[in-house]
């Protein structure tokens, strides 16, 4: 993640998942992960994009973008 929304996420690693229908955010530690977050979509993940303000665009496999932005 690189976007300015979300500060706590700076270097992370955002992968779509297809069949745990989930955005899985991996956070490293010199280069090595140790801790995941999985958060939930309900629908499969097809692609993800930061958005210009930095909130995370989810393509699902229902033909919708979704925005995530902090509570």
């Amino acid at each position: 993640y690189t976007g300015d929304l979300f500060a706590g996420w700076q270097g992370d690693l955002l992968i779509g998942g297809l069949q745990a229908e989930a955005v899985v955010r991996l956070k490293l530690r010199e280069g090595q992960v140790y801790t995941e977050e999985w958060i939930p979509m309900g629908t499969r993940v097809r692609s993800l994009a930061i958005a210009n303000d930095g909130a995370l665009l989810v393509g699902t496999d229902d033909g919708e973008i979704v925005a995530l932005r902090p509570d």
